[in-house]
């Protein structure tokens, strides 16, 4: 027989909350069952086993074994009869959405026979409490997952509970915030551009650099010789290229299927304009070819592995289109303000556009089911192009080429009415961007592209990660905000319990050093945060009408300060967490110096005032000293007291995004 309870969701795992004292918590039975599960990713006491359904800890969880079938199960059986009259279940999604599923349905199940069916809404798969109206006696309870919104890898469970609660003290967790519904947003727009990594005063001296250094003529040279490879042909030639919607894109992991050398990977494939759809491996064999065809979906070989010949080419065209094609031309036009420079990233970025917001699996063969992202790029590495696509199209935003017919509307009528490749091939769900008849280059890349992108990335900010994965998706969403006019983004990223604040306050210890061991994390971490730094400092708002100085914050600066040398013990650093070994012969610097202090130091300096500002002119003026001995040269010159530091770098920094300022 059916019960009739009342269901209760909250929005994140928490655990179980109670409104009255410790001492008057109901017991929580479930500690004294025995746990058992249709399957487990490990042994009962292993990571992800049974015995993590009731150990307390919310920093474990059960997961289900990968070929989960539905219904799932779990359960708990006393060896004698208990009473209870709630059920509580902690579900892990939310935390790991890439990984787990949403449960759109799920059913208690009691020794006698009876059921209590729920039913949960999108992206609900919180904490959950099932009530029965009077206690029930019962020597088991078994969770059943009957269905899910979406199959991902794993089913996921941070904690069950039951309990005989009459008084109905049990309550969910506390509410966190949440994304907002992509309707909810509003793009303001901005009233001027370049307005994201760099501002109109910063071009101007990047153009007079440009023509009055020896240095600064050497960089323009050299932009603007790698920008002239992308002049070349006609619109034609370029967009025979473009991969369509849905398509196939990969890492190449399994690389040749004749001799299993590698192919290369995303922009450093082998592959070649001048011979569209194929691949060379190191060995030197080109495919696909007679024995080895694929129609885009990959070959699948004897060993039953796939290979994604035509993947590893569309993700090469669109990472040269991405990385190598929009940065260099982008840059062009903003050191000239020729024309030609933007017309033709006009052309790249809106055929890129055009196919974005369809091409929403990122590689095929990324270890996720099913995987996610734009293109080629997995995850949270969306916003490690979507800083790309900023930059370079805040630079052309003035433009008039954003302005002429988009290629959308002529590409939207050729999508097909069934599952693309992508979702008959790897289960990613099809998605449809906008498009209409006179649509411009620039209505295409603000909303198919950007408020795409951006959505994307926002959205997973709220799994309660602050890693750099989540850092990443965080930029990703600001830089967008600041190009557009959107407050929520800003706002999250310096307000939201997820903020750069949160990140910066709970990953770096108090003497400047990152939380995580490997140093390596720890300094692309350093480089992730920078790239808060300009949009951040150039937003205006009722809000925030000057901006935010993120490196007004004592921590964040102190992370800046000498991560480099202050590690350096006689030649090597130390080798921990997942460092690879360190087999190398050194021997500690009479001089010691390192470009990313100085680069650091210079950018403290820069972003202070008062007695901070002295400090660091201290700082700086000591690793120019170190600079002068090791280079015999003068790379940078303090002035009198009151002036800024002669900042000697180049143009247009790619790596950071951010202009020359």
């Amino acid at each position: 027989m059916d019960r009739t309870a009342i269901f209760l969701i909250a929005l994140t795992a928490g655990g179980f909350c109670f409104s009255v004292s410790a001492a008057q918590k109901p017991d929580n039975l479930a500690r004294r069952a025995t746990p058992s599960a249709m399957s487990a990713s490990t042994a009962s006491d292993g990571k992800y086993g049974v015995l993590r359904l009731l150990d307390g800890e919310d920093a474990t969880h059960w997961a289900s074994g990968s070929a989960y079938e539905l219904p799932h199960w779990v359960k708990l059986e006393w060896k004698e009869s208990v009473a209870i009259d709630t059920v509580v279940v902690d579900i892990f999604a939310r935390q790991g959405a890439n990984l787990y599923a949403f449960w759109r349905e799920a059913e208690v199940e009691l020794s006698d026979g009876s059921k209590t069916t729920v039913k949960f809404g999108p992206g609900e798969s919180g904490w959950a409490a099932f009530r029965f109206d009077e206690p029930v006696t019962t020597t088991s309870v078994t969770l059943r997952v009957l269905a899910v919104y979406e199959r991902k890898t794993y089913l996921g469970i941070n904690e069950i509970g039951v309990f005989l609660d009459p008084r109905r003290l049990i309550g969910p967790p506390r509410e966190m915030v949440r994304a907002k519904r992509r309707e909810e947003l509003t793009v303001r727009g901005s009233p001027s551009h370049p307005v994201v990594y760099a501002t109109a005063e910063d071009l101007a001296r990047a153009r007079r650099n440009a023509e009055t250094t020896v240095w600064g003529k050497a960089e323009k040279a050299s932009i603007l010789a790698a920008a002239a490879k992308w002049l070349e042909h006609d619109e034609n030639y370029w967009l025979q290229f473009l991969p369509e919607s849905g398509a196939c894109y990969a890492y190449g992991f399994t690389g040749c299927p004749i001799c299993g050398s590698p192919c290369g990977t995303w922009g450093g494939a082998r592959c070649t304009w001048d011979r569209p759809r194929t691949v060379v491996c190191a060995k030197g064999h080109s495919l696909p070819d007679e024995g080895h065809p694929d129609d885009g979906t990959g070959y699948v070989a004897q060993d039953k592995r796939i290979h994604y010949i035509i993947g590893t080419w569309n993700a090469w065209v669109t990472e040269q289109w991405t990385r190598n094609a929009l940065p260099s031309l982008a840059h062009a036009y903003a050191l000239t303000g020729d024309e030609k420079y933007a017309e033709r990233a006009a052309l790249f970025i809106d055929a890129l556009a055009s196919i974005y917001p369809e091409s929403t699996s990122g590689s095929w063969d990324y270890p996720s089911r099913p995987p996610s992202g734009r293109f080629a790029r997995p995850w949270y590495q969306v916003a490690r192009n979507l800083v790309v696509y900023v930059d370079a199209y805040d630079l052309i935003y003035n433009s008039k080429a954003l302005d002429k017919p988009s290629l959308r509307p002529r590409l939207h009528d050729t999508l097909p009415d069934g599952p693309s490749a992508q979702q008959r091939s790897v289960g990613t769900s099809d998605a449809k961007g906008q498009s209409w008849a006179d649509m411009t280059r620039r209505e295409n890349v603000d909303i198919n592209m950007m408020q795409d992108a951006a959505y994307y990335c926002y959205k997973h900010t709220f799994s309660g990660k602050l890693h750099n994965g989540h850092a990443d998706y965080m930029r990703g969403a600001l830089a967008v905000g600041v190009l557009l006019g959107i407050p929520e983004y800003v706002y999250n990223a310096v307000e939201s319990p997820f903020s750069i604040y949160a990140m910066v306050l709970n990953n770096c210890d108090r003497d400047g050093r990152y939380y995580e061991t490997a140093l390596g994390y720890a300094m692309h971490a350093r480089e992730l945060y920078l790239t808060f730094v300009e949009p951040l400092e150039h937003w205006r708002c009722e809000k925030y009408p000057e901006g935010v100085n993120l490196l007004d914050d004592a921590r964040m600066r102190s992370f800046y300060c000498l991560p480099d040398l202050v590690m350096n013990v006689a030649g090597h650093v130390p080798n921990f967490g997942d460092c690879g070994p360190d087999n190398h012969c050194r021997f500690a610097q009479l001089t010691p110096f390192s470009s990313r202090d100085y680069d650091y130091a210079e950018r403290l300096h820069a972003a202070c005032s008062g007695e901070e500002k002295e400090t660091y002119r201290n700082l700086f003026s000591f690793l120019s000293r170190l600079f002068r001995r090791i280079c015999g040269r003068i790379l940078a010159v303090v002035g009198c007291q009151g002036c800024d530091i002669v900042r000697f770098r180049r143009l247009f920094e790619f790596e950071n995004h951010r202009i020359f300022w």
